[in-house]
């Protein structure tokens, strides 16, 4: 009987965090002994040198509490005197995505409707597509006495106005804003494990007075 691997890793996406799991289930003669051994980007995985690591009798390989850092190429290797067998597979963590970044609010003049230009650059995706935006508004109210430095979250509602922006889009214009207010906006990113925590807020833009 040859030996060799009947079972091979795949390529597996897991959450950051979570375990990973990657197969080597390996068929031989019992007669005859095999030495498995995983590799990951060519180096050896000594699970002796992890708590986090382990090789199970069957030959799987686990990760707990995954890192972005075990991201990479992982292989099984078999030798024996029945026959010698690599297999490979790609190991992906994916997490939320990152804020978007350099939120910028711009007030547009125009002579029929008050609108503000958003604009953001996108974040890190978290190894998942981004499939979407959010833009969400702030009214600042004028405080009186005004309060120093930045204002308090508490004092503020931040309010979606957007909830399904292309990812295609870096800017979005926003016209359904009263007069003489004052806004911030800020946004997130949708990818496959959920939103990601929203970018800090832009500059404040106020609105004219009606007329």
């Amino acid at each position: 009987v040859r030996t060799q691997i009947i079972q091979p890793p795949v390529d597996t996406r897991v959450l950051l965090g979570q375990t990973a799991t990657l197969q080597c289930k390996v068929s031989s003669d019992r007669a005859v002994p095999y030495h498995l051994e995983w590799f990951r980007d060519k180096q050896s995985i000594n699970p002796r040198g992890s708590q986090r690591i382990r090789i199970l009798p069957d030959g799987t390989l686990e990760i707990e509490a995954v890192r972005a850092s075990d991201v990479g190429h992982y292989t099984c290797s078999v030798r024996s005197p029945g026959g010698n067998e690599t297999r490979s597979a790609r190991l992906a963590v994916i997490e939320l995505p990152f804020s978007p970044t350099n939120v910028k609010a711009e007030r547009l003049e125009t002579a029929t409707q008050r609108a503000v230009n958003v604009s953001w650059t996108p974040g890190f995706d978290g190894n998942s597509p981004i499939k979407k935006y959010i833009v969400q508004k702030r009214e600042v109210p004028e405080l009186v006495p005004p309060i120093p430095g930045p204002i308090p979250d508490p004092l503020l509602n931040w309010v979606t106005e957007l909830s399904n922006v292309s990812i295609d889009q870096r800017w979005v214009l926003l016209t359904n804003l009263k007069a003489a207010a004052t806004y911030q906006f800020r946004v997130s990113a949708v990818n496959s494990v959920g939103e990601g925590p929203p970018s800090e807020p832009s500059n404040v833009v106020m609105l004219p007075q009606e007329g």
